[in-house]
């Protein structure tokens, strides 16, 4: 039986091709060839079939097609992302992005970000490590904390707080205040899945490596 993920994924593939590719990489200044248009997605070198929609990303030099998140995520800043879609430089937190103003337990709120934040309490060398494999700039705020570039200069702020006696171990995720010129703000929960994914494959990376040392 196909998931409902999948067939959305589908879907979103399907739309993709409706849309003027040329536009794109005029754009995004895209690279190009008759198969592929070609970008860097959250410290991976990207891919999406100009004949079919499909999102691929390289691991280890091999192109694998991209899950359901990564797809959605690219698929939206490809087609919808408006001509003055820019960055400004400022950011906003996560949750101010939210036209209902969610709660702490709805997009960017602390349940959304609790399986990593007990996987990175107290390991803030292989969270640093993580960043850098994502081409992340060292910022201020928290304990680790560092922007990380998702798409054509559109960057995101993660911050991350170890736990101590009274409090628990926190992520707050800021976006640039222009988001929404890129992205759908239903988009912006899936780029985010996108995000903390990546965030935990590195994270597992640097903790292998520091273990086999």
């Amino acid at each position: 039986m196909i998931s409902n993920y999948e067939i959305t994924k589908r879907k979103t593939q399907s739309e993709f091709l409706e849309y003027d590719q040329e536009k794109m990489i005029r754009r995004f200044h895209l690279a190009a060839d008759g198969d592929y248009l070609y970008f860097p997605f959250l410290g991976r070198e990207c891919r999406v079939g100009r004949k079919n929609g499909v999102v691929e990303c390289a691991e280890n030099g091999v192109f694998q097609e991209a899950g359901f998140t990564e797809a959605l995520t690219v698929c939206d800043l490809l087609c919808w992302a408006k001509p003055e879609a820019a960055p400004s430089g400022e950011y906003v937190i996560t949750q101010s992005l939210s036209p209902l103003q969610t709660s702490s337990a709805g997009l960017g709120g602390k349940s959304f970000y609790e399986r990593e934040a007990r996987l990175f309490d107290h390991h803030p060398e292989a969270l640093s490590e993580a960043f850098r494999a994502l081409h992340g700039e060292e910022a201020s705020g928290g304990d680790v904390s560092a922007f990380i570039e998702v798409f054509d200069g559109l960057k995101a702020q993660v911050r991350f707080w170890n736990s101590d006696d009274e409090f628990g171990p926190e992520i707050q995720v800021f976006w640039d205040k222009n988001i929404l010129l890129y992205m759908h703000y239903e988009t912006v929960w899936y780029a985010l899945g996108a995000l903390m994914s990546r965030i935990r494959e590195e994270f597992s990376r640097a903790m292998d490596a520091s273990e086999n040392t």
